[in-house]
């Protein structure tokens, strides 16, 4: 299986814009520095552009990192609420499929019903 992505990992969502620029080891130090948090298989962290129009997901998977890059064309990804005193919120799995996909009113709706940590 090459994308392992799927329901049981918990998605970590940046609450701040980041610069798109940053790859592995920048997003690493976000992690380490912002967070608190050394990387592990079971987390995926959900990083947005100021302009959010390009998401970066960071994840452990076996003996390295893969980082995944999804780009709109023309349209932006949903903007969703934060607290904003935390630099990372947990999103639920349904939540993130709808934001990866760009889709608004989806995740309008879902946000709804999920409360963020």
């Amino acid at each position: 299986m090459v994308c392992q992505l799927g329901g049981s990992l918990h998605y970590r969502m940046c609450t701040h814009p980041v610069d798109m620029r940053k790859s592995f080891r920048g997003l690493v130090g976000i992690v380490h520095q912002e967070f608190g948090r050394q990387l592990s298989p079971d987390d995926v962290y959900v990083f947005y552009g100021k302009n959010r129009r390009t998401l970066k997901m960071l994840h452990r998977e076996g003996n390295g990192l893969t980082l995944y890059t999804r780009k709109l064309d023309g349209v932006c990804f949903p903007k969703l609420r934060f607290d904003e005193d935390k630099s990372e919120c947990v999103i639920s799995y349904a939540t993130f499929v709808l934001l990866a996909l760009g889709d608004r009113l989806a995740v309008r709706r879902q946000s709804s019903n999920h409360s963020f940590d």
